[in-house]
């Protein structure tokens, strides 16, 4: 993997934005992969600063929850059209949600995804790919683990219905990316960035599974790459 440490999240998202829009500005019709939640939002915003086309792009989100309506403030279709769909030229038709079935065979229908965006949670998971999912896994329904359930809990009003289950992309669709960008920010990822790093590849912590792609830049800021040696 290819390490890139910044000084701060914020220059780990604006460095994410700049290999992302200067691909679509050289490749109008990519296929991308996208992330949802906290650090991603200065990602996005970045790239709608870019002013980029996204007339011809395609994406596919890593995930959705079960039980929320698409527009409920929570889904993750909500949070794309929020953050970036809404203010960039992206048809909706072309912005696909792990609902339902035949999301892989769509991805290969089109030739595969290009850039995949990641983040990286706190027990090693990778899009909702909790501790112990296979490495052979494609997109599926999944429980969520108490750990994500309690590190999500922040977007979620006291009281409010909080989903314990997803859809997600397995850890097979997401290592057939062409070109993986892992974006890890905060001090409180730094043992679990050092676990991904140091392995062993195991599906204890689903995102070593990343060491066997032979095309992944890990983007991180200083925070996050405390117990790693740092080549910018």
């Amino acid at each position: 993997m290819d390490l890139h440490v910044l000084d701060s999240s914020d220059d780990a998202c604006f460095v994410c934005a700049n290999i992302l829009s200067d691909y679509l500005k050289t490749t109008p019709q990519a296929k991308l992969g996208l992330a949802t939640g906290g650090t991603p939002e200065a990602v996005y915003r970045s790239i709608i600063d870019h002013k980029v086309d996204f007339s011809q792009v395609r994406t596919f989100n890593l995930d959705e929850y079960i039980g929320l309506p698409e527009n409920h403030p929570q889904s993750y279709r909500a949070y794309m059209e929020k953050h970036l769909f809404s203010k960039v030229s992206i048809a909706t038709e072309n912005t696909y949600f792990p609902i339902g079935g035949g999301y892989d065979l769509r991805i290969k229908t089109v030739g595969g995804i290009d850039i995949q965006l990641l983040g990286l949670g706190s027990n090693g998971h990778i899009a909702f790919n909790e501790p112990g999912s296979s490495f052979n896994s494609k997109t599926r329904r999944v429980k969520l683990a108490p750990q994500t359930i309690q590190d999500n809990s922040r977007f979620f009003e006291p009281g409010e219905l909080q989903p314990v289950e997803a859809f997600t992309m397995g850890l097979a669709t997401i290592m057939q990316a062409k070109q993986i960008l892992l974006l890890v920010t905060g001090q409180h990822k730094a043992e679990i960035l050092k676990r991904v790093f140091d392995g062993p590849v195991s599906e204890d912590c689903p995102a070593s599974i990343l060491l066997n792609h032979s095309n992944v830049k890990v983007i991180a800021d200083k925070a996050a790459a405390e117990y790693l040696t740092a080549c910018v």
